[in-house]
């Protein structure tokens, strides 16, 4: 992300300044200090919005979390959820940290708030889960671990992820890729432009992971 161009680009008109990081589709993640910058010098002209939802994937352990300038009164969003490492997707709970004013303003903006499955849901997750968690994590890395060795042995690029997926460089048509794999029952990502011929592949379980690997070279043969 050229984080120097979007904070030329804001302007009058512009409502909100959104960066994802870890970024989706390429599970990169963004350096602190030039995230960290560039957040400060955009708060002061728009609102930003970072999308923090792979952060409990990043391995890293001074990960660039935004929440510490909200808690220095920057009008800045942070966006969290308990879809990804928890694996409640389908309940559909996530949060996000604001100022007081902001969140104010925000959920006078909502048609909808969550409901109260979901909430105690998330509660258990925090209370509870810790185990799950790691073992996720590890699992989560276990498996990526397994696509990048399999990538390197064809001698494909890819970026190494610090998200639940990996996005790596096909040199063909992702749609062609898509159906060769759907044809050994197999579904990778959707296409992400202008990125056409790259492919992000999630973890999922492990075993099937190892299928994905053993297939992999007759994709590319």
């Amino acid at each position: 992300i050229d984080l120097k161009k979007m904070d030329e680009a804001i302007d009058d008109q512009t409502q909100m300044a959104f960066v994802c990081n870890p970024n989706n589709p390429t599970g990169a993640l963004l350096d602190k200090t030039a995230l960290t910058d560039f957040c400060l010098e955009a708060a002061r002209k728009t609102l930003v919005f970072v999308d923090e939802v792979y952060y409990d994937y990043s391995t890293e352990s001074d990960y660039p979390t935004m929440i510490s300038l909200i808690k220095e009164g920057q009008d800045i969003v942070v966006s969290r959820t308990f879809s990804k490492i928890y694996g409640i997707a389908g309940i559909r709970v996530g949060y996000l940290v604001a100022s007081e004013e902001r969140a104010g303003k925000l959920r006078d903006a909502l048609m909808a708030t969550t409901n109260i499955l979901g909430a105690n849901a998330a509660l258990s997750c925090l209370k509870y889960d810790a185990d799950f968690y790691n073992h996720c994590l590890q699992k989560n890395n276990e498996a990526k671990e397994l696509i990048y060795k399999a990538l390197d042995n064809l001698g494909l690029t890819y970026i190494r992820s610090h998200t639940n997926f990996v996005f790596f460089h096909t040199k063909k048509d992702i749609k062609a890729i898509q159906d060769a794999f759907e044809s050994k029952g197999i579904l990778v990502g959707r296409a992400f432009p202008p990125y056409h011929d790259w492919c992000r592949v999630s973890t999922g379980l492990v075993k099937d992971i190892e299928v994905f690997c053993d297939r992999l070279p007759e994709v590319f043969s």
